[in-house]
């Protein structure tokens, strides 16, 4: 008797590359993986969303419908009300563990003295993501009195950089950025609209969607000629001499002095704008 042979075996199905290509789209922009973390919190309708966010309908509308587009977000049929779908809620289960390896970083000690007490070396806790300068004198641990906080613009690829290179162009990049937050009223970490708090020596904001805050000091050297002259001489130091008259204007007098008490630079920044109205320089 002849025996039948079941050549039957497990069917694996097998999704294109697009479609994992076109979910990880729906998150490709802060506005949407902010957007999601909010629909998550028991729903929200469109006009909560348009409150929260600050953005215009029809910037909401295009986030909106590309996360329904991937399947991360839904809308309630009869109430209109947008949900978080099953797999909306994995991809923030992901998002949550991705941001427990955002918190890790390296410490190193820098060539560069702070240029606050001008008496000790700064440290940086660098992450693929982040910088923090600070000092372990007068900046307290890990920056818990002040600190520098940078945007890495190298990634994982700062390893490779020199230290002196790597906080220049950081700090370049950071004050870059921040222009640019500051001029459209963005956060700097979301993108949503929020409104910056201008004082005579500082600008405050904190955002009401991520929680994200921000502090400038404006009567501090910019930041951009402070990443030139620290790395230039390794050891400055700022002096604030108060305000002042010049060009008509009250101004915040600032010195960059070297490591023999010299005046490097001196930068006459306007009260309650920030904005360097003059500056001198003494090679």
């Amino acid at each position: 008797m002849k025996e039948e042979i079941n050549l039957g075996r497990k069917t694996e199905l097998i999704f294109p590359y697009s479609i994992y290509a076109n979910i990880f789209k729906g998150l490709s922009h802060p506005t949407r993986i902010l957007l999601l973390r909010l629909i998550s919190e028991g729903g929200k309708y469109f006009k909560e969303l348009l409150e929260l966010t600050r953005l215009s309908p029809a910037a909401l509308n295009f986030h909106i419908d590309i996360l329904k587009t991937v399947g991360l977000v839904r809308q309630d049929a009869e109430r209109a009300k947008y949900l978080i779908t099953d797999l909306g809620i994995r991809f923030l289960d992901i998002l949550a563990y991705l941001n427990t390896k955002l918190e890790e970083f390296e410490t190193r000690e820098l060539d560069l003295y702070c240029y606050k007490c001008g008496e000790a070396k700064m440290y940086a806790d660098i992450s693929p993501f982040y910088i923090r300068l600070w000092c372990p004198r007068c900046g307290g641990d890990h920056g818990d009195i002040w600190g520098l906080f940078l945007l890495n613009k190298f990634g994982a690829d700062w390893i490779h950089k020199d230290l002196g290179f790597l906080v220049k162009e950081c700090i370049e990049y950071s004050f870059e950025k921040t222009g640019e937050s500051l001029r459209n009223s963005r956060c700097l970490n979301c993108s949503a609209k929020i409104k910056y708090k201008y004082f005579e020596d500082k600008i405050v904001g904190e955002c009401k969607v991520c929680g994200f805050k921000v502090s400038l000091q404006i009567n501090d050297i910019s930041l951009d000629r402070l990443a030139e002259y620290w790395v230039r001489y390794r050891r400055v130091k700022e002096v604030l001499k108060g305000k002042v008259k010049h060009r008509g204007r009250d101004c915040w007098k600032v010195f960059l002095i070297d490591s023999e008490g010299r005046v490097k630079l001196t930068q006459y920044i306007e009260v309650g704008t920030g904005q360097v109205i003059d500056e001198e320089t003494y090679e």
